[in-house]
């Protein structure tokens, strides 16, 4: 990829290299060698992520560069998805950590570039929920959540206008922007993750409030008219739902004072082992029954019943006329009669 030029919008050519890429590290092999040479800090180390980074956080609403922004977008969801790895799930914490996801430096740099997309008047929906759905992979394990709790105090304002952009447009996709940024919220505030790696924190109040920019002090913030405006447009009840969510917490901002979090201990992943160690250590196989009825003939062979009973499989198969195929496309074809 070649270095990109801060403030060059992307061309044709450089959006077909980003589609491939979104794609490449969509596979742990792929995405597991790029965070290592990231994380290696030699004189190319950071060339995608400077072009990752300047093509979300560039305004320009060309063709080519906002379906370059969408995969950037795309390629940061596989970078924040710590199941995208060739290290066993099961493996110690830290060292999952540090061989799936992205060290601290460029995380912040990968989110504050997304800010920038997010608050920038030429994005597109598409390009928007992109980037949402990378913050819902980012936010599922404990080091994630760090880093995006410190992003959303850092950047309330960028994501206060976006909030306020997915409100007052109009048409289905700002709904979907709307819908899907609210059901974060709410993920973030009332859900944790399982297992080891999972979530253990939720957002705070004042969190929450800088996710939409919102202040005890600000009565007039569209926030407050969020419910409203939702039921005008014929909104889901789910969509209602997390909306009345939303504005209940908020409201608490005024009457009480919120306790201090308690203190979380910020998990610091160390550097990625060695690509020859991480890809012995994959797994080659799973054993289990979710793939096991394929393994079978009447998966593969799915033949009608000799006796002529029903087949519970019967829906799946389709008659064919071999020899009216043969008589209409193959010369000669009533010869084998």
């Amino acid at each position: 990829m070649r270095e990109l030029k801060e403030g060059e919008s992307a061309n044709a050519s450089l959006t077909r290299v980003l589609g491939f890429l979104a794609c490449l590290v969509s596979h742990a092999p792929v995405k597991c060698a790029v965070l290592h040479t990231i994380s290696a800090g030699g004189p190319k180390s950071h060339e995608v992520q400077t072009a990752l980074c300047n093509i979300l956080a560039l305004a320009n609403a060309s063709s080519d560069h906002v379906a370059a922004q969408e995969y950037a977008s795309h390629a940061l969801a596989a970078f924040c998805d710590a199941e995208i790895t060739l290290t066993p799930l099961s493996s110690a914490t830290d060292v999952l950590l540090g061989n799936s996801l992205p060290n601290k430096e460029s995380l912040v740099a990968f989110l504050d570039a997304s800010a920038a997309c997010l608050e920038s008047s030429t994005k597109t929906c598409a390009v928007a929920v992109s980037v949402l759905r990378a913050y819902f992979v980012l936010t599922e394990h404990e080091y994630g959540f760090q880093q995006f709790r410190k992003y959303v105090t850092r950047k309330r304002e960028s994501l206060g206008k976006y909030f306020k952009w997915a409100l007052e447009g109009s048409g289905e996709e700002r709904a979907e922007c709307l819908n899907l940024y609210i059901d974060l919220i709410k993920i973030l505030k009332v859900d944790v993750g399982e297992g080891a790696l999972g979530r253990k924190s939720v957002l705070t109040l004042n969190e929450m409030a800088d996710m939409v920019g919102y202040t005890s002090a600000d009565e007039e913030h569209p926030v407050m008219s969020l419910e409203k405006i939702l039921k005008e447009r014929n909104s889901e009840e789910e969509v209602l739902f997390n909306a009345n969510f939303l504005i209940t917490h908020l409201q608490k901002l005024k009457s009480s004072e919120e306790a201090t979090p308690a203190e979380v201990t910020e998990l610091a992943p160390p550097p990625p082992e060695p690509l020859v160690a991480q890809f012995a250590a994959r797994l080659i196989y799973c054993i289990g029954d979710a793939s096991d009825e394929r393994l079978t003939t009447g998966y593969w062979l799915n033949v009608p019943l000799a006796s002529g009973d029903d087949d519970v499989n019967d829906t799946e198969l389709v008659s064919c006329d071999v020899m009216g195929v043969a008589d209409g496309h193959l010369s000669g074809g009533a010869e084998f009669r």
